[in-house]
């Protein structure tokens, strides 16, 4: 999935002066294995478990880590109690329906006392407009002094209340349900942010440990030359043409190789471990990556066409979506609470039925009561006013404050983009200097050698040539580590990391199973 192709390592060989990459590649699996193996595997006994062992690709690095990494898991059992709470927000236009029993008794004097048990429901129903629906319905029966004719008892009512002034339209009425429907969508982009940076985090250690692999076979590699050198010079020693004190130099080369060999093998254990936690695996386990950096070619030519890059971060990347809709929210509060500062005034219709009997079936309903009604409610002091008043001058300050930072994040925006653009650049120009100086490096190392052969030469200078070599192989894997991290790095700029590699984020959207 990475701009930079990537190759296996017996190409590396293809082309002269480039041999000693061919050879790195090929010691790349010994140190692993010492790796894999415990310091003194003798005291372990023969009950003991081997570790398990995992050599990846990229692509199979970053389906492990959406597999498994808990930050992930965390975030998607968010994604429950978020998905749930838009359901009871859209449930604000649907009926509610409540059913109970209830029962009363009164005393009126001496008549006697009087007592009703019964059932009772009541269905609600909201509209748009602000207005509402309810339809009630008690049926009970009464006991104690009363007439026979009026043993059981029901009620019927149906009214329909209307705001005139505070809570009137379907713009402030609908306001929860479109709150709640961006905020989902908000929710959905914090978890795209999410995993677009776990995956990120994901590539840039698993590039940690193949850069700490490669570090491992060049320092081994350059150990084996030490050691070939010191061959070289027993034998120059022992037929005359070397006096026996300069040998002493490539002795003392060939321990502070075998130190250095040592310290990154320490470091690739410590990659190996930092992976293994992102992608919540065994620390035991012992990992290999199957990706090679290819020495042959140039790297894919860089975008540089900085406004369509900002038009595509500002199209897809995630932070800046959720500020858009931050700010739509903001507006739509501002205008409920601006709504609350007005009067309270609403109609409400009504139409009443009642029937009673001696028995539960009855006669059937009399005549209906109808009404018509107006509520007025004004509020009156600074007590009753100030609480609506200090719910808008937060919202209208949390609205200024929005567009505020949405601006901000544009302007931060267009300057990551170019950053972005300019570090790939300077990292493809990276790489092909740092190529450049590992073969000239290779090559003045081996004229040197021939020349200490041919006895023109010296131990020391020849040591301090391959010492170069072996900083010129490590420049050369720092840009090209450096390229592909900037080209990872180019994408969550521009909000593409999940297109880059394919990610569904409807598929990760879901309970999680675990």
């Amino acid at each position: 999935m990475s701009r930079l192709r990537l190759r296996a390592g017996p190409e590396n060989a293809r082309r002269p002066g480039r041999r000693l990459l061919a050879v790195c590649s090929a010691c790349c699996a010994a140190p692993v294995l010492l790796l894999c193996c415990p310091g003194h595997a003798q005291d372990a006994g023969p009950a003991a478990a081997a570790p398990a062992s995992l050599n990846l690709t990229l692509g199979e690095a970053v389906r492990m880590v959406l597999r498994n990494n808990r930050r992930l898991v965390d975030a998607r059992l968010g994604r429950v109690a978020e998905r749930f709470s838009l359901r009871v927000a859209e449930n604000r236009f649907r009926p509610h329906v409540t059913v109970g029993p209830f029962a009363r008794r009164s005393r009126a004097g001496a008549s006697g006392s009087t007592g009703e048990a019964g059932l009772g429901s009541a269905v609600t129903l909201r509209v748009p407009t602000g207005g509402k629906f309810e339809a009630q319905l008690d049926s009970g029966a009464s006991t104690g002094d009363v007439k026979p004719d009026e043993r059981w008892k029901s009620e019927a009512a149906l009214v329909f209340t209307q705001p005139l002034l505070r809570g009137a339209g379907a713009e402030i009425d609908t306001a929860p349900v479109r709150i709640a429907r961006i905020e989902e969508r908000i929710a959905v982009l914090a978890l795209r942010q999410v995993v677009a940076d776990v995956v990120s985090q994901a590539i840039g250690r698993y590039r940690d440990h193949m850069q700490a692999e490669r570090r491992v076979a060049i320092r081994a590699g350059s150990l084996e030359r030490a050691r070939e050198l010191l061959a070289v010079n027993e034998l120059l020693v022992g037929t005359g043409r070397m006096a026996e004190r300069d040998i002493v130099q490539t002795r003392a080369d060939i321990a502070g190789r075998e130190l250095r060999l040592i310290a990154a093998r320490n470091d690739l254990d410590a990659a190996r471990l930092a992976l293994a936690d992102i992608l919540d695996i065994d620390s035991g386990a012992a990992i290999g990556t199957v990706d090679t950096l290819a020495d042959t070619g140039e790297p894919e030519p860089a975008p540089t066409d900085v406004e369509r890059g900002v038009e595509t971060a500002l199209l897809r990347r995630p932070d800046y979506l959720r500020a858009v809709l931050g700010v739509r929210n903001a507006e739509t509060r501002a205008a409920v609470t601006e709504d609350a500062l007005r009067w309270d005034l609403s109609a409400t219709l009504s139409t009443r039925f009642a029937r009673t009997g001696e028995t539960f079936g009855g006669s059937g309903f009399g005549d209906p009561d109808y009404g018509v009604r107006l509520d007025l409610a004004v509020p009156l002091g600074p007590a009753a006013a100030d609480p609506d008043r200090r719910a808008h001058v937060a919202a209208a300050v949390a609205l200024r404050r929005a567009r505020n930072d949405l601006a901000d994040l544009r302007q931060r925006i267009d300057i990551e983009v170019r950053n972005a653009v300019r570090e790939v650049a300077l990292a493809r120009r990276q790489v092909a200097l740092a190529r450049t100086a590992r073969e000239l490096a290779g090559e003045k190392t081996e004229i040197e050698k021939e020349k200490l052969r041919l006895g023109l030469s010296s131990n020391f200078r020849l040591v301090a040539f391959e010492d170069d070599l072996v900083t010129a192989e490590n420049g050369e894997l720092d840009a090209r580590i450096a390229y592909l991290n900037a080209l990872t790095a180019l994408d969550r700029t521009l909000g593409v990391t999940l297109e880059r590699w394919d990610i569904e984020l409807d598929v990760l959207d879901r309970d999680p199973a675990r």
